[in-house]
């Protein structure tokens, strides 16, 4: 691992009446998008069984996160994955590699 790689990951409930099926397509959407975004690596999905979800995203730097992160605001996929989200529940951390 390169010291530089960088993660990002938020956890998260979705908005009531979002359902799993809807929210699961526009996840699809955002993939589509961030896969061709310089410096990505790649991006895994998980649900616990109290229905919170959890998204981790590996980038090669921090830059490269940076200028997704404000990409991702401007795009109709993003904006229809903010949408999902109950706000309340939402965490979200980031995280640079450390090379032993």
């Amino acid at each position: 691992m390169s010291n530089n790689q960088y993660i990002q990951i938020a956890k998260f409930n979705l908005k009531t009446g979002i359902s799993e099926e809807e929210f699961l397509n526009i996840e699809k959407e955002v993939r589509a998008v961030i896969s061709v975004q310089a410096g990505f690596l790649g991006r895994d999905l998980y649900k616990d069984e109290t229905g919170s979800w959890l998204i981790f995203i590996k980038w090669e730097n921090k830059e490269s996160a940076n200028e997704w992160s404000a990409t991702f605001k401007t795009l109709k996929e993003g904006q229809a994955f903010i949408d999902t989200m109950d706000f309340s529940t939402a965490r979200q951390e980031q995280f640079t590699g450390v090379e032993l």
